[in-house]
């Protein structure tokens, strides 16, 4: 299922309209004259420095031998110039030797013009590099520079004349053969097509995975390496037979969607990252702009973005509920070699739209500007700073409940908790962290709430709801007043009762709240004007709220989020409250000073 829904995607992005070709970045043109002489070597790069897209030969796989590309390679296996702290000479030496025989093979079976002055270019190479490293000096390389051949006047580049074609063809077709002469059979069906054909022996690699565990030189979907992963006397892709235009359109595929586009901020054309070790790629079964939205909401949600998406059902666009074309997603992690799959979602843009939707509303929090959470903030938020990580399927977790609107997984609500019990004055950007980790623990419990009938108390708004009477969700505003109470009386502290005693109220209300009570009433003393008068009055408001029962002696953990919840939603109250008198007051100085000048 994934393959055939890749190599659809190659077909419908055109992606692979010649199986004998993909699309490089082409960083320089090397010219060469008739005679085989050097000309000049064209910059091909835009203005961020990468290569221009072409059309060249596919690329052989390579691991660490030598393994040269027809017509078109990079700076080692074309020039022989590579990083000397990394190249040995003698190694580069082999490179250009094999890139130069396929190319003596093909003038030799074609007889064509630039093939022959391309050869009597590599037959004096060390003259003619000495010409191009006058043009561009030897430590501007690093030998990852993809380099194209052309002759001199001809607009066409080596690979992309007639003869060279129809000579490249006929290698890979005669490679075809020659795999299947290799198998137990000549001909098996192709799993993805079903098409009867020889099956590919070594899948392509997979690019743009190193920051998840990949390998550099890329990482295979397909594999099967070494004996332990054959069964029934197969080697190689026989185990699993994949037609060589089918492996190679699924892996064009991905990596298109690994890729950057160029001037793009995105990391990926279609993808985003969602933990240290894993990524997702996204697509749509059709070309729709909505999948381009998608990617701004998943990794820099913007306000404005996130309540246009909101709202476009009710702009005369086309509701979501009627969107049926189909939307992927793969979530892959690299180990070495290989790709590790995490997870596969088959679903429908108005679905995954309607899934957004309530995910967005399930984060809103507070009354304040607050900014709408990427993927990547809230695994920073929960993340530990020590040698402790996350497990690597939580932000797999996370991208899956925003698109199938499972609900978070509730593992990230110890996570979440856990982190807010750390002294906020460890934290840089400690409010915007503890926003984030509130956020994370309601956008929890809602999911709970929505998919377990049992917990619709668990069940929150985006603000204060004072009509809430649950005892841990009480007890949390309480607690943010008593807070309160306690910088009105002795100002900034280097550890404040929410530093102290947030943990332990959070979670043994019963033993703790008798020593909180004690310490507000002292506070409170010391606090003098309408603020005591404020703080008296709302705690007795929120006191009565409470049942006439003894306070429980443990919180479970979900009732800890509602404490937490609480807790941000009084705070934010408080806050907005002050704004509203600081504002009075300025008003009525104004309007005083006003009256006394009239």
């Amino acid at each position: 299922m994934i393959l055939r829904e890749l190599v659809r995607l190659a077909e419908q992005r055109k992606l692979v309209e010649d199986p004998d070709y993909e699309g490089k970045r082409v960083d320089f043109v090397l010219r060469i004259r008739p005679d085989g002489s050097y000309l000049n070597l064209e910059p091909r790069r835009d203005d961020d420095g990468k290569g221009q897209i072409r059309f060249v030969p596919r690329m052989p796989k390579r691991a660490s031998g030598i393994n040269a590309s027809f017509a078109f390679d990079n700076a080692k296996y074309v020039l022989g110039i590579g990083d000397p702290k990394k190249d040995k000479s003698d190694r580069l030496g082999k490179c250009t030797g094999a890139f130069y025989a396929r190319l003596s093979d093909a003038a030799d079976a074609t007889g064509d013009t630039a093939l022959i002055a391309a050869v009597a270019f590599f037959a004096k190479l060390e003259k003619n590099r000495v010409a191009v490293l006058a043009d561009r000096p030897a430590d501007e390389w690093s030998g990852s520079e993809n380099i194209a051949l052309a002759l001199e006047g001809d607009d066409r580049l080596l690979h992309e004349r007639e003869a060279v074609r129809a000579h490249w063809a006929s290698l890979r077709r005669q490679s075809v053969v020659s795999t299947a002469k290799k198998g137990n059979a000549a001909l098996s069906r192709c799993l993805v097509t079903g098409q009867p054909s020889a099956p590919t022996r070594l899948h392509g690699a997979i690019k743009g995975l190193t920051p998840y565990g990949g390998q550099s030189s890329g990482a295979s979907l397909v594999s099967f390496n070494a004996p332990a992963f054959e069964s029934h006397g197969n080697a190689q892709g026989d185990n699993a037979p994949v037609s060589r235009v089918a492996a190679e359109a699924y892996v064009t595929a991905l990596n298109w969607l690994l890729e950057r586009p160029a001037g793009s901020k995105r990391f990926h054309r279609y993808g985003v990252r969602v933990g240290e070790t894993a990524v997702t790629v996204y697509w749509a079964g059709e070309d729709t702009e909505a999948v381009d939205a998608f990617a701004a909401l998943w990794t820099s949600p913007d306000e404005k973005d996130v309540e246009a998406f909101y709202q476009a059902p009710f702009q005369g666009l086309e509701p979501a509920e009627l969107d049926d074309t189909a939307f992927f997603a793969l979530s892959l992690g690299g180990n070495a070699a290989r790709l590790v799959v995490r997870d596969w979602i088959e679903s429908t843009i108005g679905k995954v739209k309607v899934s957004m939707r309530q995910y967005f509303a399930d984060l809103a929090l507070g009354t304040g500007e607050c900014r709408p959470l990427a993927i990547w903030q809230l695994l920073k938020a929960v993340d530990s700073p020590g040698a402790a990580s996350l497990p690597p399927d939580l932000g797999t977790r996370i991208y899956h409940s925003s698109v199938t609107g499972s609900g978070l997984p509730r593992e990230l609500l110890r996570h979440a908790l856990s982190r807010l019990r750390v002294p906020s004055d460890n934290e840089m950007n400690a409010p915007a962290l503890f926003h984030q980790r509130v956020a994370l623990i309601k956008a929890v419990l809602c999911g709970l709430a929505r998919h377990h009938p049992y917990l619709s108390n668990l069940e929150v708004q985006v603000a204060l709801d004072e009509n809430k009477t649950d005892t841990a969700y009480v007890l949390g505003r309480l607690f943010a007043v008593i807070e309160w109470i306690q910088a009105a009386a002795q100002g900034d502290l280097n550890k404040t009762i929410r530093d102290r005693f947030f943990g332990a109220a959070s979670t043994t209300p019963a033993a703790i709240f008798g020593q909180l009570f004690k310490l507000s009433t002292h506070h409170e003393a010391k606090v003098g004007g309408g603020l005591r008068h404020l703080f008296d009055e709302r705690k007795r408001h929120i006191m009565r709220a409470l049942e006439a029962a003894p306070l429980p002696r443990h919180l479970s953990l979900e009732h800890q989020g509602l404490f937490a919840i609480g807790y941000y939603h009084e705070r934010d109250w408080l806050i907005e409250e002050a704004k509203r008198r600081k504002l009075e007051k300025e008003l009525a100085a104004a309007a005083e000073a006003s009256t006394d000048a009239a």
